[in-house]
């Protein structure tokens, strides 16, 4: 029982590590890259770069969770709901439900979302020309 608790324990820390480490990459790095390049470049790599990532992150984020889940309940501390209503897990419940929503909600928002529309918003972002679209896409 020990060795599947420490696989489910570095595979859900790899995984947290792998979730945030990519959403610092688009952010910081692969982001504005892609607001340097011309409209023309931006578009194809855009396509295929949401479509991949989508499906990969989507997927680790909610293996992350789930193994966050079976870490707490099944091989953790968390045999009860009066544990997490108790003062020192109320933290850990409120996190929990703070991260389930945020998933949950992601998924509807970007799910609803297609690649024009979001291709539509960088490109709003990027040109000045652009004001009227980027006031409208605020509106959206």
């Amino acid at each position: 029982m020990l060795w599947f608790q420490v696989a489910i324990q570095w595979l859900h820390v790899l995984g947290g590590i792998f979730w945030f480490g990519s959403t610092l990459f688009v952010s910081l790095i692969h982001a504005p890259a892609m607001m340097s390049l011309p409209p023309r470049t931006t578009e194809p790599v855009f396509r295929a770069t949401t479509k991949r990532a989508r499906v990969v992150l989507e997927t680790v984020g909610a293996i992350t969770v789930l193994l966050g889940i079976i870490r707490g309940t099944l091989l953790g501390p968390v045999q009860s709901v009066q544990f997490l209503l108790g003062t020192p897990s109320a933290g850990m419940l409120l996190g929990l439900t703070y991260q389930l929503i945020r998933f949950v909600a992601d998924l509807v928002l970007v799910g609803t979302r297609s690649n024009a529309q979001l291709r539509t918003e960088v490109l709003a972002l990027r040109h000045p020309r652009a004001q009227s679209r980027q006031a409208r896409l605020a509106a959206w």
